[in-house]
């Protein structure tokens, strides 16, 4: 349904419905280390980060030209991200420089 959904475990509920493109497959999430975001890769050929409070996507990380089949952080203060894809490339993003 182009949708990650983030549930609360103690609260037993669903917090936050991530509404990506129509007809979109969402085929990676990973949640931050702080639980303040939410990375994805999809088929829109990009990785981006939402913030869990509005359930917004803040940022959108475009340069592969296939599907994107995973995207994770790379360290625990979420500066980096790594996402590989159906293009057969891997790339290292800082978000620092990304706006």
């Amino acid at each position: 349904d182009s949708t990650a959904r983030v549930w609360d475990v103690r609260a037993q509920q669903l917090s936050s419905v991530l509404a990506h493109a129509p007809h979109t497959k969402v085929r990676s999430v990973q949640l931050s280390p702080d639980h303040s975001q939410v990375l994805s890769g999809s088929s829109e050929r990009a990785a981006k980060l939402w913030d869990l409070r509005s359930g917004q996507s803040v940022l959108s990380l475009v340069g592969h030209t296939k599907m994107v089949t995973q995207a994770v952080f790379a360290d625990l203060q979420a500066r980096r991200v790594l996402t590989s894809s159906d293009d057969a490339t891997l790339r290292v993003w800082d978000l620092r420089n990304s706006s």
